[in-house]
């Protein structure tokens, strides 16, 4: 699915903000929402999906966002009762329908928007705040993933240049669940001991990487004292743009 959608600040001012899951879940929704109206069958019936509606259910958005298909369902009918969404439940499926999507959706500019030479100064501060805030946010992310580079090139003798995003997404998993760059290096010491991971295979394959590493179930299994908690859960990478969507929106609403 490509393309992008439209999030207004006043999300900030909407209580569901102060809650993960239904942050999470409504910003899922708005992103699975059709953008142009298109048809579908149904019971050997054409019928017309709208721009703002989406055919899901709560088993198919449990799975998308990690919440449990119990919460799903309670969040759902609470962005019901606050006139969020509209539901048309079938037995096979459910029509949820974006209430006021063309209002925060619609290609157009808004009619009030000043021109460019009509931006006040205050204005001008106020975004290049921000502005800098997202940057050095952005800077802060890639620091960590920098460190957590470093240090395995360092320790492994390697020369990795980058991390990509499906490597991010899993240190952040990591980081998430509380493990530090202490335990990530404890783990790399503890892979380099398994001989048939740095080469000494069938195939003298190399498989010690970052990526490698910072699977949830490789990284364990090399820790030198295990966990006393639950094993970590694989995030999908729609579960990782919420996550990142959601970090946003938190550190704008500090200021």
């Amino acid at each position: 699915m490509n393309g992008w959608i439209k999030l207004h600040r006043k999300l900030l001012d909407n209580c569901i903000a102060d809650k993960p899951d239904y942050l999470a879940l409504w910003v899922t929704l708005l992103l699975l929402a059709s953008h142009e109206e298109s048809t579908f069958l149904f019971n050997n019936k054409k019928e017309i999906l709208k721009p703002g509606q989406l055919i899901t259910g709560r088993l198919a958005l449990a799975e998308k966002t990690g919440i449990a298909a119990s919460q799903v369902y309670k969040i759902l009918k609470y962005l019901e009762l606050e006139h969020q969404i509209e539901q048309q439940k079938t037995s096979r499926f459910t029509l949820v329908t974006i209430v006021n999507w063309t209002t925060y959706q619609q290609k157009e500019q808004q009619k009030e928007q000043p021109s460019n030479n009509q931006v006040t100064t205050g204005e001008q501060l106020g975004n290049t705040f921000k502005n800098d805030k997202k940057v050095e946010n952005e800077k802060n992310d890639k620091n960590i993933y920098t460190l957590f580079l470093n240090s395995f090139n360092e320790r492994t003798g390697r020369k990795y240049k980058i991390i990509d995003n499906k490597t991010q997404r899993q240190i952040d998993l990591l980081i998430k669940n509380g493990y530090t760059i202490d335990d990530w290096n404890n783990a790399i010491t503890e892979a380099l001991k398994d001989k048939y991971i740095t080469g000494s295979n069938d195939n003298h394959k190399y498989y010690l990487t970052p990526e490698f590493l910072s699977r949830p179930a490789k990284f364990e299994s090399y820790m030198v004292t295990k966990p006393i908690k639950e094993p970590i859960k694989e995030m999908s990478e729609m579960q990782w743009n919420i996550e990142q969507v959601k970090k946003q929106i938190l550190a704008n609403k500090k200021f």
